[in-house]
């Protein structure tokens, strides 16, 4: 076993106005108090995975469409990943602005939201990296896709969304959530 301590910190910004957001987050930042111990009996402390994440959301003014870009992870340029084979993944052969296109876009989610009600949303996203990584070879697959609805009724808002990882494997996420402002608590 091992256990540590960790936490997130995070910056936003709003204009209504504009109907712009943006946010960033530095995820994981903290340590462990005792590591695995090894075979051997050495405790191996590990660093938390940082994660640094700058993130953008703009509303179209007369349409009800809001467009969300997310960057993570800026803290590692090279998201490639290796196999246990140590061959990287889909990388070989490629030219060096091929592979700078590709690691850029490994950083990138991307998202639509439409908006048709303001009490209900439809929103699709692709996470590039998440393509890559889950695709199979020589598949086609919808993996890195994310598609979701919610609506707000009364003061609670209920979400959910499906994640096809890859072929065969879906993932589901039901999400309850309020503001205690609404209930008078500050």
């Amino acid at each position: 076993s091992s256990s540590g301590l960790g936490f997130d910190l995070g910056f936003s910004y709003h204009n209504e106005e504009a109907l712009f957001a943006a946010g960033l987050v530095l995820r994981n930042v903290g340590f462990q108090f005792n590591g695995y111990n090894s075979i051997n009996g050495d405790n191996k402390q590990e660093i938390l995975p940082i994660d640094l994440q700058i993130a953008v959301s703009q509303k179209l003014p007369k349409a009800p469409l809001r467009f969300h870009l997310t960057l993570h992870n800026l803290q590692t340029w090279d998201l490639s990943y290796a196999t246990n084979s140590n061959v990287p993944d889909k990388m070989n052969g490629k030219t060096k602005a091929a592979i700078g296109a590709d690691m850029f876009f490994r950083h990138t989610i991307w998202a639509v939201e439409i908006l048709p009600h303001k009490n209900f949303y439809i929103v699709a996203s692709y996470n590039h990296r998440r393509s890559k990584e889950m695709s199979v070879t020589n598949k086609r697959s919808i993996a890195g896709f994310a598609f979701g609805a919610g609506f707000n009724a009364y003061k609670f808002n209920v979400g959910f969304s499906v994640v096809p990882y890859q072929t065969g494997s879906l993932g589901y996420n039901l999400t309850f959530s309020t503001n205690l402002t609404d209930f008078g608590i500050k």
